[in-house]
């Protein structure tokens, strides 16, 4: 209350004020049990509003099981915060010793 003014009582669904100090600092705080969401085969790198995951395995095929599996469990993470994964600004790099290096837009693919 400031000078015995006060404003009305409103139901806040979801959200902070975008811009705010309090919003960089609720997010880190709101999207820190992130890497819980996924397993041991992957790891989640968190920075500022960034995150990254990353998945080592000997092959192609077990890659591509492991980063279903986490993006499925990522995906489930964020339904269940309320939250959405823009697959337009989602991506992932591959890469391969020796043979080449591959980028794809991870809207190529579907999330269930």
């Amino acid at each position: 209350m400031h000078e015995n003014v006060s404003s009305g009582w409103e139901k806040i669904t979801n959200g902070v004020h975008q811009g705010l100090i309090l919003g960089t600092l609720l997010f880190l705080i709101y999207i820190n049990d992130l890497p819980m969401a996924t397993d041991n085969d992957s790891k989640v790198v968190l920075f500022a509003r960034d995150s990254s995951i990353v998945i080592t395995g000997p092959n192609q095929e077990g890659l591509q099981i492991v980063l279903n599996k986490t993006l499925s469990g990522i995906n489930t993470w964020f339904k269940a915060n309320f939250l959405s994964l823009n697959l337009k600004k989602t991506y992932y790099l591959q890469f391969q010793t020796k043979i080449l290096i591959l980028c794809f837009c991870a809207s190529q693919y579907k999330v269930k």
